[in-house]
Formats: structure tokens, C-alpha cells, sequence
């Protein structure tokens, strides 16, 4: 049985997807999120490091961003919005 992700190895993922210059390379989260290989770090040509979601990451945020993903109902006068099942 896999371990769950805590709220905050999910944020940090989101992080790292949208802002990776945010991301601190020691920050728990970080080490234990390239454990799972959800993240990886590439060496750029300066010298430097940043931190890139991986294809197991990238799905992993798709499919929870399907599970939560909302359904816009139109209306000729109103805009109904409604959870997904």
C-alpha cells in the first residue's frame, strides 16, 4: 500500500508546477516529493539547479484537478456552476 501525500506535499507540488523558483531544494517536502519521483532536479548550463515536475507528477496533479473539476451549466440568463462527479 503507497503512502498518501500530506497537504503539504500536495501544496509543494503545485508549487513547484507553477512556480518552481519558489520551491527550496532542502525544504522536507521537496526531499520526500523526489523520493517519490514526482519532481526532479535538472542542472541548467550555469551552474545552477531547479526543481520540474515529472510525468508521474503532472498526472498525478491531472487527475486530482479532474476529481475536483467543476461543470459550468449554461442558462439563457443565469450561469450555474456544479460539482462533478
Amino acid at each position: 500500500m503507497q503512502n498518501l501525500l500530506s497537504p503539504h506535499e500536495l501544496a509543494m507540488l503545485y508549487v513547484v508546477q507553477n512556480a518552481p523558483q519558489q520551491a527550496a531544494l532542502s525544504d522536507p517536502e521537496t526531499i520526500q516529493l523526489q523520493r517519490r519521483e514526482l519532481i526532479t532536479l535538472i542542472l541548467t548550463g550555469r551552474g545552477g539547479a531547479r526543481l520540474t515536475t515529472t510525468l508521474r507528477g503532472k498526472e498525478l496533479l491531472r487527475r486530482f484537478a479532474l476529481s475536483t473539476k467543476r461543470n459550468i451549466l449554461f442558462d439563457d440568463e443565469t450561469c450555474i456552476a456544479s460539482e462533478s462527479s
